[in-house]
């Protein structure tokens, strides 16, 4: 079985360090194998400059029925860091948002860089809270990639079977088949 491969990258670093290592694996193996899958999650959008040698990740499934190999994180409607600080202030928060400098990030943020929905433009805090707010479907997107990795476990189960039953259907009746458990791992 061929070894996987899960390659996640985070931000803008992330996004550009797949998109070059989709170019890489293109060029070796004329296209992405099907035993890597490519998960890039950022808040910026995908955009023109965001090409290495002619090499982009797919926002949508592709050709040959990959799934995205991006995932868009939006923060919800309305939710802007003054709303975050705001929370925090009040205790409406839970502990996992304690890391937060938020005092030092209201004074250093502009008017116009306060809106989360808007992409970090390289800003760490800003990145980390998108990431925060979002984590629902940034978790199942993972999960979802694991299982694009792996496949369906039930699914091999059967196929394993059903080639253990086959080979053993075509031997000849001398040979003495030993009681074996498959198991899918």
């Amino acid at each position: 079985m061929p070894k996987r491969l899960l390659a996640i990258g985070v931000g803008g670093s992330g996004k550009a360090s797949l998109t070059i290592l989709k170019e890489r694996l293109e060029e070796t193996y004329g296209r992405v194998p099907d035993n890597v899958v490519l998960l890039s999650i950022d808040t910026d959008d995908l955009r023109k400059q965001d090409v290495f040698a002619g090499t982009k990740l797919t926002q949508d499934v592709d050709e040959r029925g990959r799934e995205s190999e991006y995932l868009h994180v939006v923060s919800p409607a309305g939710m802007t860091m003054d709303t975050v600080f705001a929370d925090i202030v009040n205790g409406r928060t839970t502990a996992y948002m304690d890391w937060l400098e938020h005092v030092k990030l209201d004074k250093i943020l502009g008017p116009g860089e306060r809106d989360i929905r808007g992409g970090a433009q390289q800003r760490r805090p800003v990145g980390r809270v998108a990431l925060v707010l979002s984590w629902a479907s940034i978790y199942n997107s993972i999960v979802a990639a694991i299982q694009r990795m792996y496949g369906d476990p039930e699914e091999q189960r059967r196929s394993m079977s059903e080639n253990w039953r086959r080979a053993r259907d075509r031997s000849s009746s001398s040979v003495r088949w030993p009681a074996v458990q498959v198991r899918a791992f």
